[in-house]
């Protein structure tokens, strides 16, 4: 018998949903899901704990736990990535650029110091 735990909203634990199902040997572990949630691009699965790379592949095991819980914002998610990316290149270029400007160094050195530390901390 394989335990499946699809949880609704990883924000809150107890907005969750248990099932059991009868094992089948050669299912994978999507086939078992699949019923549960909408696509599969839009969810994180484990199985016994362990995160699955490829849930179409893999196959379950009769007494495995399989656990499925929504990634969590990936919609849109690129925007806020370029848009944090930039806010963070820029705070950190600004705070290095106080320290340089303590240091006394300044001209084409400095700028280029700035855009280094900007695009790591970016």
């Amino acid at each position: 018998m394989l335990t499946i735990t699809v949880l609704k909203n990883p924000f809150n634990h107890s907005e969750k949903e248990n099932y059991a199902c009868e094992y089948s040997p050669g299912k994978s572990v999507y086939e078992y899901i699949q019923p549960y949630i909408m696509g599969l691009d839009e969810y994180i699965v484990s199985v016994n704990g362990n995160v699955v790379e490829n849930a179409k592949e893999q196959l379950a095991g009769s007494d495995d736990w399989l656990a499925v819980c929504p990634v969590v914002g990936k919609s849109g998610s690129d925007w806020f990535r370029s848009a944090f990316t930039i806010a963070l290149g820029t705070w950190t270029g600004n705070g290095f650029a106080k320290y340089l400007g303590k240091i006394n160094v300044k001209g084409v050195w400095g700028a280029l110091a700035k855009g280094v530390v900007g695009m790591i901390g970016g």
